[in-house]
Parts: structure tokens; C-alpha cells; sequence
């Protein structure tokens, strides 16, 4: 379900919504609420990214704050120059569980 929100933009940034809107033969809204999922999306992940290089969250932690997988979220640090924390006994005591799983 769809919420109402209402609220004042800049005329240039409105003017650039309305140019959009056009040129996609869609609404203004339509525009507005996939502008607002991708920079969502964005800062999304840069607030993981940096909890993460804060020690605040663990690798998963991010994953699931940034809404991506694991694999996912550790190419999007590596690309920012930030390296995994993760041990060898990190490494092992996840095998270990997944081990116990199965």
C-alpha cells in the first residue's frame, strides 16, 4: 500500500522531475518514488559501509542493512578499499557450523 507524503522541493529540482516526467511519457510521481528508492538504496549501503569500517557491524550486519548478499556487500567494500575483518578462525568456526548443519 502507498503512502501519502507531502513536502516542498526547489523549483530547479522540480523542474528537472517535470523534464523527466515527460520524457518518460510518466507521472511526476512515478519519478519521484523510483528517485527516492535508488537514493535510498544508495544510502543505504553507504551507511553500511560505514558502520562496517567502524567496527559496528559485522560483514552479515551490512548485508542486511544494505538489503544485498554477503558476496554482494564485500565487493561493495573492496571497491571502497575496505578490507574483509574476517579471520582463519572466523573462516573455521563458520565451516565448522555449516558442518553441523548439514
Amino acid at each position: 500500500m502507498l503512502k501519502q507524503i507531502s513536502m516542498r522541493i526547489p523549483e530547479e529540482t522540480y523542474g528537472i522531475i517535470e523534464k523527466l516526467s515527460k520524457l518518460e511519457k510518466t507521472e511526476k510521481s512515478a519519478v519521484i518514488r523510483e528517485a527516492l528508492e535508488k537514493g535510498l538504496n544508495k544510502i543505504k549501503k553507504d551507511v553500511a559501509i560505514e558502520l562496517y569500517r567502524e567496527n559496528e557491524l559485522s560483514i552479515s550486519e551490512a548485508a542486511s542493512l544494505a538489503d544485498v548478499s554477503v558476496p554482494e556487500i564485500m565487493e561493495v567494500l573492496m571497491q571502497h578499499g575496505i578490507k574483509s575483518k574476517m579471520t582463519i578462525k572466523d573462516l573455521e568456526e563458520g565451516k565448522k557450523t555449516a558442518e553441523e548443519i548439514i
